[in-house]
């Protein structure tokens, strides 16, 4: 693992940590949600799209989005460094 790939994983990790806080009363006005959001928020606002009905998936595609890179990434290390 690359240190890229283990900050896509960390930024992942922070997408779904603002997702479940959404569940949660309160959980994003704290301190520790609002940093969460500041950092999420500009990458997920590129797939608000996402949104069906009352449902906004912006998370989901965020993720798959970044798995992907992750994926990319992992096979140019595989072919360019033997």
């Amino acid at each position: 693992m690359s240190l890229l790939d283990k900050l896509i994983f960390l930024y992942i990790i922070a997408i779904l940590i603002n997702s479940l806080m959404t569940f949660l009363p309160g959980a994003s006005y704290s301190k520790f949600g609002q940093f969460v959001s500041k950092i999420v928020y500009p990458f997920e606002s590129l797939f608000k799209f996402a949104i069906v009905g009352m449902v906004d998936f912006s998370p989901v595609v965020a993720i798959v989005v970044l798995q992907l890179v992750r994926m990319l990434i992992n096979y140019f290390q595989v072919i360019l460094i033997p």
